[in-house]
């Protein structure tokens, strides 16, 4: 990773007898990445230096490695246990809105078959006055209650509607327990 740091002559007062030194800058870096305690900085080369307005201005280049390489296997182990983990809750959920989809369709089209004798709209048209189509509606209401008094629901499409509540409300239910936690790292 290439960097350029901006030293102030402090800097080259606090140690230095001229420019800053590969040591210097890796003495510099150190304490930036003290937080890090798996990380440690390694190569560091100045590839250049040279004094700008009162400063001294380093260019240089350095690595970052891992301390323990174990803790990056368990993390990435963590990390794949938990994308299975997800894509298997995902997958499960997938499967039950398929299921859930078919139900409806099938409710959908036993709807359209029991509803294709009733009423329709379009035929209460009366040809009323501007600001009388209320009385169309109120018509178009009345044959409708009607209409669904003298055919109600086959129970079997009553019982696909009761199944479909419950098929939601179950697969509601099975992704809020089975969603995956999410992991806190520890040392």
């Amino acid at each position: 990773m290439k960097k350029q740091l901006f030293l102030c002559t402090a800097l080259t007062l606090a140690g230095c007898s001229s420019a800053p030194s590969d040591s210097d800058v890796k003495k510099f870096l150190e304490p930036q990445f003290a937080a890090c305690d798996n990380v440690k900085v390694t190569h560091v080369k100045k590839t250049n230096g040279y004094e700008e307005d009162g400063h001294y201005r380093v260019e240089f280049t350095y690595d970052i490695e891992l301390k323990d390489l174990d803790t990056l296997k368990r993390m990435r182990q963590t990390y794949m246990e938990e994308r299975d983990r997800m894509k298997a809750w995902e997958d499960a959920g997938k499967a039950d809105q398929q299921q859930i989809a078919m139900l409806k369709a099938e409710i959908l089209a036993l709807r359209k078959e029991h509803n294709s004798s009733a009423p329709r709209r379009e035929d209460f048209n009366f040809n009323n006055p501007p600001g009388m189509g209320f009385l169309e509606e109120d018509a178009y209401r009345k044959a409708l209650v009607h209409w669904e008094n003298e055919h109600p629901l086959p129970g079997s499409l009553r019982q696909k509607m009761q199944a479909l509540d419950a098929m939601e409300q179950e697969a509601r239910q099975k992704q809020e327990h089975n969603q995956p936690k999410n992991t806190i790292y520890t040392r």
